[in-house]
């Protein structure tokens, strides 16, 4: 089923929820193909498996696959693999009878926004994982473009049931208040295989910083890189490190004050100078 218009193409119920669907036929071994190749498109009405055939479903880029589940559930039980383009479950969008669902290709993104709990469990083994709400289990293959984001062009956190990182991968992460990315269950590295990367863009307050918080961890706070680029001149970053039941950034730092304890000019001195009276003065020294 491919969109080769400029426009987005819906399918819609006519008569109310369930009163249409798309059944995946037994073609390519009972694959439904879903091909967003010069626009969107949306589905409004579920796919369903045909007969006992376990229907899976193809997604096809550069565009967007929009499933909103307004005229009912999608029910197809096998497999859903994101090749390219976007998969979104937006709305009430869900598809929890599929088996799986695999992101694999260098612009495959999986995206949920639905407001309905998913529980398919996803492998992401190239491409990105972003979304608001909850999503099932999720294992991340040894790759640095195995990426895993929160918010959509927001800031909103994305809740996941357990996340397992098989080594290299790499989150970003758009905000730190609220807490990015929330493990419900058990956190997972394989320090072995290599390093998950954290990258945070924006600007930090001193102190203790919740990147990911977890129910539990099979790993160390070592297993993870932090690569923070909006720290002010004053700041660092040391090590990742565990705050309770969080993997947290420890941003350290200080500020300078104006004490004008000298005159009314704008001026400094050499580095590592204290020797008071300063017009400024370091907040921690001030503030000890």
């Amino acid at each position: 089923l491919m969109n080769a218009s400029t426009g987005t193409l819906v399918f819609s119920e006519s008569g109310g929820v369930n009163q249409g669907q798309i059944a995946v036929g037994t073609n390519n071994g009972h694959e439904l193909a879903l091909h967003a190749a010069n626009a969107d498109i949306q589905l409004n009405i579920p796919i369903v498996n045909t007969g006992a055939n376990a229907g899976s479903v193809l997604v096809l880029g550069p565009n967007t696959i929009n499933i909103t589940s307004s005229g009912g559930a999608s029910t197809y039980s096998g497999t859903t693999t994101v090749a390219s383009g976007t998969l979104l479950l937006g709305g009430t969008g869900s598809i929890n009878s599929s088996s799986g669902i695999t992101i694999n290709g260098g612009n495959a993104k999986y995206l949920h926004t639905s407001s309905v709990a998913s529980t398919v469990p996803i492998s992401l083994l190239h491409g990105t994982l972003d979304g608001t709400g909850v999503v099932g289990s999720v294992t991340v293959a040894d790759s640095s473009s195995a990426i895993i984001t929160h918010g959509n062009t927001g800031t909103s956190p994305l809740t996941i049931s357990s996340l397992a990182f098989q080594g290299d991968a790499t989150l970003n992460l758009k905000a730190v208040s609220p807490t990015p990315i929330v493990v419900t269950g058990t956190l997972s590295t394989t320090p072995a295989n290599g390093q998950v990367t954290i990258n945070v863009p924006t600007a930090l307050p001193n102190g203790l910083i919740n990147l990911i918080s977890f129910g539990s961890l099979t790993g160390n706070a070592a297993d993870f890189t932090g690569n923070f680029t909006n720290l002010g001149p004053r700041q660092a970053a040391g090590p990742l490190v565990l705050n309770g039941n969080n993997i947290a950034a420890n941003i350290t730092g200080e500020s300078v004050v104006w004490t004008g304890a000298t005159d009314d000019l704008w001026e400094t001195v050499a580095a590592g100078n204290d020797s008071p009276p300063n017009n400024w003065s370091r907040g921690t020294a001030r503030n000890a």
